[in-house]
């Protein structure tokens, strides 16, 4: 787990250090002028901290790796906080939008359904306002717009408009696996009444829950045909060390959540991704998760929402909204690019920037920013 924690400080380091260059770059009113002294202040602060990390983690006496992993997750929350909310009045549109922006034009072009769409970037945590008939805004974190290793999970948030294009074709398919969930939820025999009455409300809340978990799953299986491995890398990075709550968490709140648990999303996506021709990441990824929840002594627990009997109707609902939705799919072509091969598509820019941070991860930034200025110009 260490590795990753190293890895894990040393992007929320780039990040917080992207945040105030992007700080140093705004014109800034002068009745702001407060107000970005105190954003500064934070900022540096964060960077702070990211470094005492990093040097604990390369000392000797790393301390317990338990301690650390919150202290990493306390810290990724203040990052995020700075990125999401504290930069944007300072920072609006700049020319380091251009990439994003022809991501979502390639993405929206690439079906007739959206096509026709028009869409914009807001200032937030990933998220989508998405509508066939309004325009669509896209939510993507200010650093994340010029990272090559997190723009793949935009991929997602398109597989929102999608449902939202094939909503009735969409939603008579969830509606078939919630009633195998429901079937699945029902004891063959109950004496006790009092128990028979809190088994149906726990029936009903799994049934409801899964209206929503379902929509998530597929937008992670739309990222997934997308952007190939080079996505299952990207969601892994930007949930392994956000917070033990990734891992595991109590009934109660599992049952208010929109979101399934994280770690059954990667869970599941490695096994499609698996049967995609993607084994060595998804291998790869699998294990990291489950080694980070065995050194946190997280054991898995889904409070009997998901059982893998539910697997094949749960495969065959993905399936068939695929087929409905046709997203657009990743090539061998692009899947294979490396980082000293001709980019010759968007895809083929993701899965060679995740080539160039395995060859050479000290020197990738200085790669990144060269291989955007190309492709942007």
């Amino acid at each position: 787990m260490r590795d990753r924690l190293l890895i894990a400080n040393a992007d929320l380091l780039r990040r917080v250090q992207a945040i105030q260059r992007l700080i140093d770059a705004a014109l800034v009113s002068g009745t702001m002028a407060g107000y970005c002294q105190q954003v500064r202040e934070f900022c540096a602060e964060q960077e702070k901290r990211a470094r005492l990390h990093l040097a604990e983690l390369r000392g000797s006496n790393a301390g317990l790796l338990g301690d650390l992993f919150n202290a990493t997750s306390v810290l990724a929350q203040k990052v995020r906080y700075a990125d999401r909310t504290l930069a944007v009045p300072l920072v609006r549109f700049r020319r380091q939008d251009v990439l994003a922006l022809r991501v979502l034009q390639w993405l929206h072009q690439s079906t007739k359904e959206t096509a026709h769409l028009t869409f914009a970037l807001g200032e937030d945590d990933y998220k989508v306002w998405a509508s066939p008939m309004m325009p669509c805004i896209y939510y993507i974190l200010l650093t994340h717009r010029q990272s090559l290793l997190s723009l793949p999970l935009v991929f997602h948030e398109f597989g929102h408009v999608l449902y939202e294009c094939h909503k009735p074709e969409m939603d008579e398919l969830v509606k078939e696996f919630r009633e195998t969930v429901s079937h699945f939820l029902t004891p063959q025999a109950v004496g006790d009444a009092s128990l028979a009455a809190q088994g149906l409300e726990f029936r009903q809340q799994a049934v409801t829950c899964w209206y929503t978990w379902a929509q998530e799953f597929f937008c992670d299986a739309v990222g997934l045909t997308i952007g190939g491995s080079a996505f299952l890398r990207s969601l892994s990075r930007h949930f392994h060390s956000l917070s033990r709550e990734e891992y595991a968490i109590d009934r109660a709140t599992l049952l208010r959540r929109k979101h399934p648990l994280t770690w059954l999303r990667i869970q599941l996506l490695c096994r499609r991704a698996t049967a995609m021709g993607y084994e060595r990441v998804s291998t790869m990824v699998a294990e990291e998760w489950h080694s980070t929840a065995s050194d946190l002594g997280i054991e898995e627990e889904h409070h009997g929402t998901w059982d893998e009997t539910l697997r094949p109707d749960f495969d065959k609902m993905i399936d068939d909204m695929l087929v409905q939705s046709d997203p657009p799919s990743c090539t061998d072509l692009d899947a294979k690019a490396g980082s000293r091969t001709p980019i010759t598509s968007i895809l083929a820019l993701f899965h060679a920037a995740w080539a160039a941070y395995g060859d050479a991860p000290d020197t990738y930034e200085v790669w990144e920013r060269l291989a955007i200025r190309r492709f942007v110009s």
